[in-house]
């Protein structure tokens, strides 16, 4: 059954989205517990800005010198806009690690690189409240983002494909797409998983960066994933399910009875032939008993095993019928989920028109992170604010109330200008 529930497991919402996939990693575990930060790089001109700590291990890799340097030359841009908000630029109450981080590209839904994209890089700040000293654990409670890669699952055709999981939130001037709120206090929340965040998507030219899903791609998406090619998947746990636990006992009698022989043999050069032949009986009898058990259940096993293949196939039989009962008209509209509706064969609750609390299927445009000038150029900008994961209770306001400012006082033109850089 673990084969077909992790096949059945399949058909749930892909919790995907394109903002926040470098954000969710994380950062490096020797700054939250506090460690002593290695700077690779003297990255300050003159004396840093006050409370702002020497950079953690910054690099961009998989990168030429040049182009890195002009990578870096747009991050500290990045910086200055930062340092244009009092708040970061005269830290009260809290430590500001900076670090760079990045140097992948673009990657397709099989995890390979996909050819000529453009490469992705970030500044992140690392905030600790009231300092790192004495916090000694911090949050990334601000990136910014350059190419943010989009994840998704493959569909039959290569296509990336997932659902959005965060809402959509209030527009913000130059942005292509937000996601979630940054709230007024720091105690509110957007959900049940984590503290309030907005996260600001700009991009070249204001170009969208993916293009909606029918709900036709959609049903065949996810029948795709859960049959595989030409029902290759729902072919393999077929077969899979066939031989039982007895049969497979029942393979190995030769060689088990060889290694029994090999145990008596060894025995008999210790033990008197009494005490061998007593092993002997106890080997024997277990083996016997063993053999006996699996039997007894194999019937049960074999009805277990079909039942979870015939609910694996139903799943896909479902799928494909409601796809079927379908209107040309139908089947042409976007696909929105509605994640508070009664979930429907494809695992999620389809809704006939897009609003505030739906999620929308979408589809990365490839061309979007092609290379025109450059690897490192800037095709789109993703800025998330928020978060206070590592930050304690009693500091928690003074970080959000940062976070606020930031998000109020940004230069967001100036991010904007630096769209399609370098030149």
């Amino acid at each position: 059954m673990t084969r077909i529930s992790r096949h059945l497991g399949r058909i749930s919402i892909s919790t995907l989205a394109a903002a926040m996939i470098l954000i969710a990693e994380g950062g490096p575990a020797a700054a939250q517990r506090g460690q002593a930060p290695t700077a690779q790089r003297g990255p300050w001109t003159g004396a840093p800005p006050p409370r702002w700590l020497p950079y953690y291990a910054s690099e961009i890799g998989n990168v030429t010198a040049v182009q890195q340097a002009a990578a870096v030359r747009v991050l500290k841009e990045i910086e200055r806009i930062l340092l244009q908000v009092p708040q970061l630029a005269d830290p009260k109450g809290f430590d500001i690690m900076p670090q760079y981080w990045g140097g992948g590209g673009m990657r397709g839904p099989d995890g390979m690189g996909i050819a000529n994209s453009v490469v992705q890089y970030a500044l992140r700040l690392y905030l600790f409240a009231p300092s790192q000293a004495i916090a000694g654990e911090g949050c990334v409670c601000i990136s910014i983002t350059v190419n943010a890669s989009v994840a998704g699952e493959s569909d039959e055709h290569g296509r990336a494909i997932y659902v959005e999981t965060w809402q959509r939130g209030n527009p913000v001037p130059l942005a292509t797409q937000v996601y979630g709120e940054l709230l007024p206090r720091h105690d509110q929340a957007l959900d049940e998983f984590s503290s309030s965040w907005i996260t600001v998507i700009m991009t070249s030219g204001g170009e969208p960066y993916f293009k909606a899903v029918t709900r036709d791609e959609y049903y065949q998406f996810r029948i795709f994933q859960t049959e595989g090619k030409g029902g290759a998947t729902l072919s393999e746990a077929r077969k899979s399910q066939e031989k039982t636990t007895y049969q497979d006992w029942m393979a190995g009698v030769e060689a088990r009875q060889k290694n029994r022989e090999a145990s008596l043999q060894s025995a008999a050069r210790t033990q008197p032939p009494a005490e061998v032949a007593r092993l002997r009986k106890t080997l024997e009898d277990a083996e016997r008993e063993a053999t006996a058990g699996l039997k007894a259940a194999e019937a049960d096993e074999l009805a277990s095993k079909n039942e979870g293949v015939q609910q694996f196939a139903a799943v896909v039989d479902a799928m494909r019928n409601e796809w079927r009962s379908m209107t040309p008209a139908q089947r042409n509209m976007p696909a929105i989920v509605d994640p508070r509706g009664q979930p429907s064969a494809v695992g999620a609750a389809m809704a006939d028109r897009d609003g505030p609390t739906m999620r929308r299927v979408l589809t990365p445009i490839p061309d979007f992170w092609r290379v025109r000038k450059s690897p490192v150029e800037v095709r789109s900008i993703t800025v998330y604010i928020g978060g206070s994961t590592g930050v304690n209770e009693r500091d928690s306001e003074t970080v959000h109330t940062v976070l606020l400012q930031t998000l109020k006082k940004l230069d967001w033109a100036a991010l904007n200008r630096l769209l399609d850089v370098p030149d």
